[in-house]
């Protein structure tokens, strides 16, 4: 049958042609050339993310803040502790020693929750590479409660302290469910236990959020932690110079 003929030949599949045959393809486009030193800073960046994540488990308990000065030194950024001279606020600085980042606190405060905020807050200047063309970036009287009138860079540093002790998610639903009746002890540690970081550490979170309310029946939470602290971190001052 002719008409059956002429379909198979129809569905025949055609023949493939050689590469010699096909000719040279599409130009490829050429890649532009990465800054090896961006490479560097993407791969620092890699590396302090997943401690910065990890370090709030560290949280949990004062005598983990022990733990600090490896991990961030594993990430290639130097850390210190160093008295805060009489009548200062200087809480932290980033500064950078020949490209290579490091960090200082002075734990001026010494509580828990305020030494989490300053060197999740140092972290950030850090991982940002703020102030890395520029002098020491000397922090003053951190708490992240305050933003009116501050650098756009410090209030990046500041969100990032904040939400690393207590995500803005986790704490609006506690006090949606809470605040209508009372910041009770109990409550409070069951949503520190629950969300795995210190009591103290959701205090000074809750005495940042609601400015003018001390929470004095909480502060025996606010534990120090410059004694675990000092064990393990070069530190100068308190009696001691840094080696």
């Amino acid at each position: 049958d002719q008409t059956d003929h002429r379909q198979h030949e129809h569905d025949d599949p055609a023949p493939r042609r050689s590469p010699e045959q096909e000719g040279p393809g599409p130009a490829k486009r050429d890649r532009p050339r990465q800054d090896p030193r961006r490479e560097e800073t993407r791969t620092a960046r890699h590396e302090v993310h997943p401690h910065a994540r990890r370090g709030r488990r560290r949280a949990s308990q004062p005598e983990e803040v022990r733990h600090v000065p490896r991990l961030l030194n594993e990430c290639g950024v130097r850390f210190v502790v160093v008295e805060a001279l009489p009548s200062s606020k200087i809480d932290g600085a980033c500064f950078w020693l020949d490209g290579e980042p490091a960090i200082a606190v002075s734990t001026r405060q010494d509580r828990i929750d305020n030494f989490w905020f300053v060197v999740r807050h140092e972290i950030e200047h850090v991982l940002r590479e703020h102030g890395k063309d520029a002098t020491v970036i000397f922090d003053e009287d951190l708490s992240g409660a305050a933003t009116e009138g501050r650098s756009e860079e410090e209030q990046e540093a500041d969100a990032a302290g904040s939400e690393f002790c207590v995500s803005r998610a986790e704490l609006d639903n506690y006090i949606a469910r809470v605040q209508p009746y009372y910041f009770s002890e109990q409550k409070v540690l069951n949503f520190a236990a629950r969300i795995g970081v210190h009591p103290g550490v959701v205090v000074g979170q809750l005495q940042n959020r609601f400015k003018g309310d001390s929470f004095k029946y909480l502060r025996s939470h606010l534990v120090k932690v410059r004694e675990f602290l000092i064990q393990s971190a070069p530190h100068d001052g308190w009696g001691t110079a840094a080696i």
